[in-house]
């Protein structure tokens, strides 16, 4: 299970701890809220007491794999006012910020999008986008069909989890990923299996390219690749591989034909089905980054406030 350290003060965003503490406890992680403090207690931005669980001191004698850092002045002081550069912990990184403070940013800005992702670094924009950066770290760190569960269990919309499966993997020039079906999904089309088809003639497929089949129901519809004879015949026997829980992300690897259908009854027949022609004609995957738990972050270690506990941190993420 992974274990996050997230510290908190005096003017720290209260809707920004509580916010990221709950979902990161739904995705089961272990998560332990220290005080920068003298006391236990901190009154948060907006005047709510919150009491932690530890103090720094205390919480500084165990291993994390990730530490976050909540909004509040604390934090802006330390990132912004001091320079990033020389903390480096934003050096040569994508990131964004609250409007207030953006400007001050000396690295490369991303202006207007909720949540950026460059490498072990995750940054986001305030109270508004924390959801969307809480769900990002639980993709980052047990996948996306995790998100996508404690998403659903918050009554979240598909297009958040799709615009977080985008950050984490389909923000890239080497890719595309493409919505099949777009607004309207995998199911069973209205107008026969023309709109899919119809779908796919608008689009360009390149190796390394995702389709993302979110807006399905499991135990309803899946996803099965076929051969070009089983997809003409709808024969659902013997698949070359099928996708049975939403969300169902494919990465074309290979150039040729593909052939998809749905193997629920009469679905396939009824036009839920998708052929498609994928070219060669793909930049070179990014090299694969080392899996966040995996990572390290000495750059930790320079932070005067964070001396006590930044070199047991292997991760980083700012909201």
């Amino acid at each position: 299970m992974p274990r996050v350290l997230i510290p908190i003060a005096n003017g720290s965003e209260e809707i920004e701890i509580v916010t990221i503490v709950d979902i990161l406890r739904r995705a089961k992680v272990d998560v332990v809220v220290a005080s920068v403090e003298k006391s236990m207690k901190i009154v948060a931005s907006q005047g709510t007491k919150i009491i932690a669980e530890k103090l720094i001191s205390n919480a500084s004698e165990e291993i994390y794999d990730l530490i976050i850092l909540p909004g509040g002045n604390l934090w802006s002081d330390l990132f912004f006012t001091g320079s990033p550069s020389k903390h480096g912990l934003l050096k040569e990184k994508r990131a964004t910020a609250h409007p207030s403070v953006i400007s001050k940013l000396t690295n490369e800005v991303v202006n207007g999008t909720k949540v950026v992702v460059d490498g072990k670094v995750i940054t986001s924009r305030g109270l508004a986008t924390v959801t969307d950066f809480a769900l990002a770290i639980v993709s980052k760190l047990f996948g996306h069909g995790r998100a996508r569960s404690v998403a659903e269990g918050l009554v979240l919309s598909t297009p958040i989890v799709r615009e977080i499966y985008r950050l984490l993997e389909g923000s890239t020039a080497q890719s595309t990923v493409h919505d099949v079906g777009d607004a309207m999904g995998w199911i069973v089309p209205t107008g026969g299996a023309t709109v899919y088809s119809d779908w796919a003639a608008k689009n360009t497929f390149k190796v390394n390219d995702v389709l993302v089949m979110f807006n399905f129901t499991s135990r309803r519809h899946d996803v099965a690749q076929v051969t070009k004879a089983a997809f003409d015949a709808c024969n659902i026997a013997s698949p070359i591989s099928k996708e049975t829980n939403s969300p169902a992300n494919i990465t074309l690897t290979s150039a040729g034909e593909h052939y998809y259908i749905c193997t629920f009854n009469g679905h396939c027949a009824g036009g839920q089905k998708l052929a498609l022609n994928v070219t060669s004609d793909a930049a070179t995957p990014p090299p694969q980054e080392p899996h966040l738990l995996q990572e390290t972050l000495p750059s930790l270690s320079a932070l005067p406030c964070l001396q006590l506990f930044g070199h047991f941190c292997s991760s980083f993420v700012i909201v």
